[in-house]
């Protein structure tokens, strides 16, 4: 099996374990504040669900050096991918896509409006601070980075109904492939979990949703 393949095929279970694992909680979620949360199903590009989920908080590090929690989204909608520096292929192109998005967002937006666009790093062995900065910079300079230790990132993960893994590899090793989900996660301006954003990423599809959810 290809690497596309398996990409599509482990999409395609995540988004299944998402959306059980948010049916199967047991406890009563929040219902977001806004009025836009009710247009379920409204929107091509964006799986939203029945009712936004609580998040609980988290603490990584952002590429700058400060503290990366739920307080640093709130205020904003977020779109969150979780990939890698060395990613060969899902990271560079799905992170060139959501800057098109970004651009066409930035058309009809004020700066204040416009939504938070975060890189979560998986790998935080290669994925050093300075080097997460300026690789996520290269995509667009309003792009935030982040990654932090596995235990905080695998709570995380989880919570967003996303997996990865790790190809196993030797200390010191560097050229190793790890394996993650390929959706992007909505949260709202609480900072609940939204949505998913399933592949493939129509970049014109996505820009017109968007901007109809993000409306006032």
């Amino acid at each position: 099996m290809n690497r596309k393949t398996f990409a599509i095929l482990l999409g395609a279970a995540l988004l299944a374990l998402g959306l059980g694992l948010w049916f199967g909680q047991t406890s009563e979620p929040v219902i977001s504040g806004s009025k836009n949360f009710n247009k379920i199903n409204q929107y091509t590009s964006i799986t939203q669900y029945p009712q936004a989920k609580v998040i609980a908080d988290f603490e990584l590090h952002e590429s700058n050096g400060e503290t990366f929690n739920l307080e640093r989204l709130r205020g904003r909608w977020s779109l969150l991918f979780f990939g890698y520096s060395q990613c060969p292929d899902i990271c560079p192109t799905t992170l060139s896509s959501m800057a098109a998005i970004y651009q066409n967002l930035e058309t009809e937006f004020i700066a204040d409006d416009l939504p938070n666009i975060v890189f979560v790093s998986i790998d935080p062995e290669r994925d050093q601070l300075e080097q997460l900065g300026s690789y996520i910079r290269f995509f667009h300079p309003n792009f935030l980075a982040a990654t932090g230790e596995h235990s905080q990132l695998e709570a995380l993960t989880r919570q967003l109904g996303l997996l990865y893994t790790i190809e196993a590899h030797d200390a010191g090793v560097t050229d190793y492939l790890v394996d993650h989900s390929s959706g992007i996660v909505l949260l709202n301006k609480e900072g609940y979990l939204h949505g998913l954003l399933p592949t493939p990423h129509e970049v014109e599809q996505i820009s017109s949703d968007l901007t109809q959810l993000l409306s006032p």
